[in-house]
């Protein structure tokens, strides 16, 4: 089947080579690979929507990343954006954990709307983007944080932040909120709703994220079971289904105990030192 690149990003790549027509184009990209292609990736053509590509990347040398950072982050069509170990989720950045950390070039992806895909300037040409200070501290907030008086109520607009959690062990509407808001922040989509209830969408997203970040090995989480157990053999592959069996919670367990917040057994058994180990690990990704 055919496929192509969206109308906003062809202007992106046009305006980025206008403007500076001696730049690296080593490490540019649009279409996805196998490797993208084995996981959930902007990069991958949508064919239920014609074949559309909605993301490129842009070699980091021979442009001013700062210049190309503010033309894009600030921008409605933008859906997130990755550069050197963060993520622009629309409002802040954050720590990305890919394999790839995006060191030499610039990841961007636009919203899955017919608005974001329509061709039109990005300002880089013209000389319309603006100094708007650094574009590695931007923080904007658009969208009411999660608070009191701003609760999970099931909106398809999510809060762009999240209060800090207590660490009690609760794993209620706010923390599950909390989840729903930062897969959202960090391009994991498959859930529409804020309404505080991870679901089988939400639980896609959590897999489809652990399968990107890596363990101290550089290896993957949740592709296949790291240990014979259960009755289940070694390198057995496991499924993205959006259920949260003991596989997954086993394998969210080793990535909180890789990043010490986690203190227990990796047992599959969500109890209350897992749900301290995911407020603590909220709370982390809630730091500039």
């Amino acid at each position: 089947m055919s496929f192509y690149l969206a109308p906003s990003l062809v202007d992106l790549r046009s305006e980025t080579n206008t403007r500076w027509p001696d730049r690296d184009k080593a490490s540019d990209g649009w279409v996805g690979d196998t490797s993208h292609q084995a996981r959930v990736s902007d990069h991958n053509p949508d064919y239920a929507d014609g074949g559309i590509v909605r993301a490129i990347d842009v070699d980091k040398d021979g442009i001013s990343v700062t210049d190309f950072l503010n033309a894009v982050i600030y921008d409605n069509r933008t859906s997130y954006c990755i550069y050197n170990y963060r993520i622009w989720g629309g409002t802040r950045w954050r720590k990305y954990e890919g394999a790839n950390a995006h060191t030499k070039h610039v990841h961007v992806s636009i919203k899955h709307t017919s608005a974001a895909a329509k061709s039109g300037s990005w300002g880089l040409v013209k000389g319309e983007v603006k100094p708007v200070g650094k574009p590695e501290t931007a923080k904007v907030k658009k969208v009411k944080d999660q608070s009191p008086s701003n609760t999970p109520n099931g909106s398809t607009t999510f809060p762009t932040d999240y209060a800090e959690l207590k660490i009690n062990g609760n794993y209620k509407s706010w923390e599950q909120g909390a989840i729903q808001i930062l897969m959202h922040q960090l391009g994991y989509k498959s859930n529409k709703q804020w309404d505080g209830k991870i679901r089988k969408l939400g639980y896609t997203d959590l897999q489809n994220w652990l399968r990107d970040v890596r363990d101290p090995n550089g290896k993957p989480y949740y592709i296949k079971t790291p240990v014979a157990k259960w009755g289940v053999p070694k390198g057995t592959p496991l499924k993205v289904d959006g259920k949260p069996g003991q596989w997954f919670w086993y394998e969210f367990q080793r990535y909180l105990k890789d990043r010490k917040f986690y203190k227990g057994i990796l047992d599959g058994e969500p109890k209350k030192m897992t749900y301290e180990a995911i407020q603590r690990w909220l709370n982390d990704n809630n730091d500039d």
